[in-house]
């Protein structure tokens, strides 16, 4: 969804930033987007860890920026955005920043423009899923056997149109 979002928006040389690497769901967000963006001609010029910390994204995000002076596009894997956009804001270059979540902070980046979009799934319905999927499992005895779209949370796009629609 991000690959395809950021090449929507003209961002061709593009990079991410991550939690942890080595975590699987980072890791699945990393393949998934290096494998879109060769579908849609985008170059990934680097991936860089923040280690879940704002502080530590926003020194990444300024080395990736200076060593990448052609950067066009961020993909942040992680809820470390705001930490991305803030010095993508100070440094005042238009640059498509796509992110993860709903968190303090990424409400003002998508008002003002700084963060173009976020992915975001419900929280809420992927806790009530897993309760339900446990209880199941503790009735019948086994994992239900249920094609992936029944236990799939849908991600959603957030622009800051939309934003009303999300509580943050």
């Amino acid at each position: 969804m991000a690959a395809q979002f950021l090449s929507l928006c003209g961002s061709r040389q593009t990079a991410i930033i991550t939690g942890h690497r080595d975590a699987w769901i980072h890791s699945e967000n990393i393949t998934g987007f290096l494998d879109a963006a060769r579908l849609y001609g985008l170059q990934n010029r680097a991936i860089a860890e923040s280690f879940d910390s704002m502080e530590i994204a926003y020194r990444q995000t300024a080395g990736l920026l200076e060593e990448n002076p052609d950067l066009e596009g961020i993909y942040v894997t992680s809820y470390v955005a705001p930490g991305v956009c803030r010095r993508v804001r100070e440094v005042g270059r238009p640059i498509r920043i796509v992110g993860t979540d709903l968190v303090a902070g990424s409400d003002d980046f998508l008002h003002e423009g700084t963060l173009t979009a976020t992915i975001f799934q419900n929280q809420a319905a992927q806790a009530r899923l897993a309760v339900e999927m446990i209880v199941r499992v503790f009735r019948q005895g086994e994992l239900p056997n249920e094609k992936p779209s029944g236990l799939l949370v849908k991600p959603e796009l957030v622009l800051s149109s939309a934003l009303p629609c999300y509580e943050v």
